[in-house]
């Protein structure tokens, strides 16, 4: 008996450890770092600091609560860069042209090297700066301060209650006076059947900073911008470095989207800025004074 007694108490011992909780699991409290509740609040608070250093200029004051030293070194550091680099960030020309389309850019012709349009020639903008100016296009809170904006033809400009029904495609440069340049793409006149107006035409194939495409409503409006150019291939890098240009301009409305060619919403918050602007920097590094 005193055997069967030992072996019952050894057996409630055992099912007494196994139902403790083990130091090593998550605790369920509201504080614990493991809780999805926390980690959601401590990176809404990380943001809201990244959004301080953007705003004020103060990286050095940045406080990141629940988060290590190591991490909240780390986080300061990569907002004092994205505060140091980010103009230059905004008007980098990243966007090279596509290899595809060097023989276009090379010859004196510029000849279309695409599926369609053979035998056409791609027209380029002289690279006279008040000729291009032309095609400057002045947007404030999403909203068209231009009476239309001019098409393929360039002695038609197009009226502002028509631009929802045409394709208006743009292109910015960082180094044409950081502004976009936009031209409503229509089919090209008689006279013109050989000519063909691409992305390329705005810079002369240089690199650019954005490429893509703008779409307007009935009253002037700008609903969304759709990052599309195969002669530029725009990324979702160059989707956060359009949400900035247009911060710094104060270019779009609220409702404004940057989509992708499907037409689905691409994130450009700060999360995505902050680590655009840092992967950036690592590439191209201040020049030492």
């Amino acid at each position: 008996m005193a055997n069967n007694d030992k072996r019952t108490q050894t057996i409630q011992t055992q099912q007494s450890r196994q139902n403790q909780p083990s130091q090593n699991q998550p605790k369920s409290s509201a504080g614990n770092p493991f809780n999805a509740n926390a980690a959601d609040s401590n990176e809404k608070l990380r943001h809201q600091a990244y959004e301080a250093a953007y705003q004020n200029n103060k990286p050095g004051a940045i406080k990141f609560p629940g988060a290590e030293k190591r991490r909240q070194d780390t986080s300061t550091a990569q907002a004092k860069t994205f505060v140091e680099r980010r103009d230059s960030f905004i008007a980098s020309n990243d966007l090279p042209l596509n290899k595809h389309y060097h023989k276009e850019r090379d010859r004196a012709n510029h000849p279309y090297p695409g599926r369609q349009g053979h035998n056409q020639q791609v027209e380029y903008i002289d690279r006279n700066t008040q000729q291009r100016q032309n095609y400057a296009v002045n947007l404030q809170q999403g909203q068209l301060q231009q009476q239309g904006i001019k098409s393929t033809h360039h002695d038609n400009t197009v009226d502002p209650s028509k631009l929802g029904d045409n394709k208006v495609m743009f292109t910015r440069r960082g180094s044409n006076a950081d502004q976009l340049l936009a031209m409503v793409k229509e089919k090209q006149s008689p006279d013109k059947q050989n000519k063909r107006t691409q992305h390329s035409t705005f810079n002369s194939g240089l690199p650019v900073a954005n490429a893509g495409y703008l779409n307007f409503g009935t009253n002037n409006e700008l609903r969304s911008v759709t990052m599309l150019s195969g002669h530029y291939q725009p990324n979702q890098t160059s989707a956060v470095k359009m949400a900035m240009w247009a911060d710094k301009n104060r270019a779009f409305g609220s409702s404004t989207q940057i989509q992708d060619m499907q037409g689905n919403r691409i994130e450009t918050g700060m999360k995505e800025r902050v680590k655009a602007v840092n992967n950036w920097a690592k590439k191209h590094p201040k020049p030492k004074t």
